[in-house]
């Protein structure tokens, strides 16, 4: 069943390390329905163990499964000697290397944190949409669901480190150069007012309302 989610863009710090920095956000407002800027001082810590615990479980479950959509699983394993390989490293040269603050991170260490943590993380593109007149963001990736569902969901979005201060078709889509994640924090009825003010403004800006609808 497809169904629309109003959700606010929070930008976060582009330094390297921005897909933890989007966990960590989405992580506090899944489990407290806290908001955090972008330059909230309790961030560097969570983002430094999120990094660390990441790797720490993709060593851990070398040889055991690792949640992904529905029923499928991947070893932690062969997550990581598929993509050390497109890399040209060995597996152990990726691990010491994603251990390294301000390397990137991307799909496996996001897998890996749907299992540590215990929540799913769903992940999100923009789209052009309605002749290039809009920008709609496609849900690409339910890590974690339904196993964690009775979880809190966190939200964070692939794209670029223009978006959102783009046109719709300005944007670039990770692997054909985009090269940032940002948070998404559903707005609810009853917080839609301060959610709004959470995510832009005094938080460092680059932040915009919108809606995150699954792709059909």
């Amino acid at each position: 069943v497809n169904e629309t989610i109003r959700v606010c863009v929070q930008q976060v710090q582009g330094c390297g390390d921005c897909l933890f920095h989007a966990i960590a956000i989405g992580e506090a407002y899944a489990t407290r329905r806290q908001h955090i800027s972008m330059y909230d001082k309790s961030l560097e810590a969570r983002v430094a163990e999120l990094r660390q615990l990441a790797v720490d479980t993709l060593v851990s479950h070398a040889e055991r499964p690792l949640v992904m959509e529905a029923d499928d699983q991947i070893t932690g394993g062969e997550l990581v000697e598929t993509v050390a390989e497109q890399y040209g490293l060995r597996a152990d040269e990726y691990l010491e290397l994603m251990r390294q603050p301000r390397v990137w991170g991307g799909g496996p260490e996001i897998i890996a944190l749907v299992t540590a943590i215990g929540h799913p993380i769903h992940v999100y593109e923009p789209v052009c949409a309605k002749n290039g007149t809009e920008i709609h963001l496609n849900l690409s990736g339910k890590y974690g669901s339904p196993a964690f569902d009775h979880k809190g969901v966190i939200h964070v979005l692939a794209a670029d480190d223009k978006f959102p201060h783009c046109g719709p078709t300005e944007f670039k889509l990770h692997g054909e150069g985009g090269n940032h994640f940002l948070a998404l924090i559903p707005v609810q009825d009853d917080d839609a007012d301060g959610a709004a003010g959470n995510c832009g403004g005094e938080h460092g800006g680059g932040g915009g309302g919108g809606s995150a609808a699954p792709a059909a």
